[in-house]
């Protein structure tokens, strides 16, 4: 794919259009053209402004990046990309996962087994920051321009999209985008912050492109969402159904039951005494101190004995990143602990709550610890 040609849009509302236009000359000397809602007295509707985001690709251009108005890119930006699109082939590519996500949580899971990228999971299309192939892009437009509930938000749309026309997306790894913390205008507030689950700016100069493979067809994953662990996983094949549970009655995906969990979690209390642990006592309930535990135990067992994580980490060439990999760890609270327990107070505590999160993903992955029959 040496004549891969991409083009770029900002999608934008009127309210935003000075923030989209900064964007766009940011990533000067690319050419970026901005692209506004064309109906913003109807109210704000990323579906709507997506149409035309995607419809704008211009002759000649094999690729097609949409970004929102409120994406912080990192250095090099579209340098990346195009290094992502040439590793991706005909697949999208996708540049951020929200943190408190199905798609940040898989993000994670790439990032602590050491790989490039990782396929997404049917939750939704993350389209903070997305790259597709051409007739991908054009068809979306044509999906999307057609979609019987305008109420739907674009990266819903995306995801049955891409399902009905067999599109891959994959997660670049690390993201590439961080999420600006602003207003929502599509009326996601109450959800809390949103940003990204990997985004880390200490990007070596060049990655190359001997990286280990994308890390392909998960078929569960471990995440922790509204202060409780769960595990989201495929039930059936045929139709790519999934559903999620509860961490405790997640079995068929983790080998592990509720007794095992009960058994590791109670074996993990002793190394997570001291003084920190104390200070998230006195404002972090306990259950969900337990479940940022539990999760990111599940995490090291998944790296350890599920596949195709394990099977992903065991090869040659596959070791994380330790940044990266603390950066997994240190999102997961904040995203994950909301709204049981405040961005303030995860913020406050970001140092312990990633140190908690640690000791459950070391005592996950210790090779020798077996509670699967207890």
């Amino acid at each position: 794919m040496s004549d891969l040609s991409l083009s770029v849009v900002v999608m934008t509302h009127p309210a935003r259009l000075d923030m989209a236009e900064e964007l766009a000359r940011s990533l000067a000397p690319w050419p970026v053209e901005v692209v506004v809602d064309p109906r913003p007295h109807e109210g704000p509707s990323t579906l709507r402004t997506s149409v035309e985001a995607w419809a704008a690709v211009p002759e000649g251009a094999t690729h097609h990046m949409v970004l929102q108005d409120d994406v912080i890119p990192v250095p090099g930006f579209i340098e990346r990309v195009h290094q992502e699109i040439l590793r991706a082939g005909d697949r999208g590519v996708a540049y951020c996962a929200d943190w408190s996500s199905r798609n940040g949580a898989v993000s994670r899971m790439g990032a602590v087994v050491g790989a490039h990228a990782v396929e997404t999971v049917p939750d939704y299309v993350p389209c903070v920051a997305l790259s597709l192939p051409r007739s991908a892009a054009e068809g979306y437009a044509r999906f999307a321009r057609e979609w019987p509930d305008r109420t739907d938000a674009d990266d819903v749309v995306m995801l049955r999209y891409t399902e009905a026309a067999g599109v891959v997306v994959q997660l670049a790894l690390p993201h590439l985008v961080a999420h600006e913390q602003l207003p929502s205008l599509a009326g996601n507030d109450a959800k809390g912050q949103r940003n990204s689950a990997c985004f880390w700016q200490g990007l070596p100069e060049d990655p190359g492109t001997e990286r280990p493979d994308v890390l392909r067809g998960p078929l569960s994953v471990p995440y922790l969402k509204h202060g409780r662990a769960w595990v989201y996983g495929r039930t059936r094949e045929e139709g790519n159904v999934w559903e999620t549970l509860p961490a405790e009655d997640s079995e068929r995906w983790t080998g592990l039951g509720a007794r095992a969990l009960d058994s590791a979690l109670d074996a993990g209390r002793p190394d997570r005494a001291g003084a920190s642990y104390n200070t998230l006592r006195e404002r972090v309930p306990d259950a969900q101190l337990d479940a940022v535990w539990t999760t990111a135990f599940l995490m090291g067992h998944y790296r350890r004995g599920v596949e195709p994580y394990s099977g992903f980490f065991a090869r040659p060439g596959s070791a994380p990143d330790e940044e990266l990999l603390r950066e997994a760890l240190r999102t997961l609270s904040i995203g994950g602990l909301f709204p049981v327990v405040a961005h303030e107070v995860t913020g406050d505590l970001s140092q312990e709550l990633t140190e908690l999160a640690r000791l459950g993903f070391a005592a996950g992955g210790i090779e020798n610890q077996d509670v699967r029959n207890v």
